[in-house]
């Protein structure tokens, strides 16, 4: 028999939300006391926001704290999933939609422009697995996601009878920079794509001048007098 289980949790406010889904295969035993009895197996994935705060239930999860935001605001928040002790092993997966900030926001039908926010997902849980292409800053337009919206960003596994809490934590910015859907060129974890675009441009500039003077140079030199 073969258990499935989402818990929806809602990220970016109103906007994006958060799935979680865990499938487990239950337990039975067979010829106890004379008597053929099926035992259903001990299942209690859990997932909150804190260690008192956990639920086996639907919940709502926002990674802005319910803080109003403004542009260059950046932050963080975590959750929490636990196998609860259950008697059988567990593999879940956890997955981001995003439906509504997809669509372009200024109602073009092309839908080349997006919300400048960008996430990215970390764990120091062995046993947690980050997607690759969200372990670092992703935007929205980078984004591959099925019909409805959704993506994977990661999995896990708990051995049965385990209790340990695992933290999964989404990181968030709201950075202006990437309002063309590029990524942050620089690979910093700042994504510091200003100063990166100065240091760039200052570069040229100064190649530039230093090929004009030795082209002022070269003249004079070769010109016939």
């Amino acid at each position: 028999m073969k258990l499935l289980r989402t818990i929806s949790m809602l990220l970016v406010v109103a906007l994006c939300s958060l799935n979680i889904l865990s499938s487990t295969l239950a337990r039975y035993s067979s010829e106890y006391s004379g008597a053929s009895t099926a035992l259903i197996a001990k299942w209690n994935f859990r997932v909150g926001t804190d260690a008192e705060n956990m639920h086996n239930e639907v919940f709502t999860f926002d990674v802005f704290d319910n803080k109003s935001l403004s542009p260059q605001a950046r932050g963080e928040n975590s959750f929490i999933v636990s196998g609860g002790k259950s008697d059988v092993a567990i593999d879940y997966e956890i997955y981001m939609n995003v439906e509504a900030l997809l669509a372009d926001i200024n109602g073009d039908a092309e839908g080349k422009d997006y919300p400048p926010l960008i996430f990215y997902l970390s764990s120091e849980d062995s046993s947690v697995h980050i997607e690759e292409e969200c372990a670092s800053w992703f935007d929205l337009k980078g984004i591959v996601s099925d019909e409805d919206g959704y993506f994977l960003v990661a999995t896990g596994q708990f051995a049965s009878g385990c209790e340990a809490l695992e933290t999964i934590t989404i990181h968030w910015w709201w950075n202006t920079s990437y309002y063309v859907g590029e990524r942050n060129p620089d690979g910093s974890e700042t994504g510091n794509y200003y100063a990166v675009a100065k240091s760039e441009y200052e570069g040229l500039v100064e190649n530039y001048n230093a090929r004009a003077e030795e082209a002022n140079a070269f003249f004079p030199q070769h010109q016939r007098i």
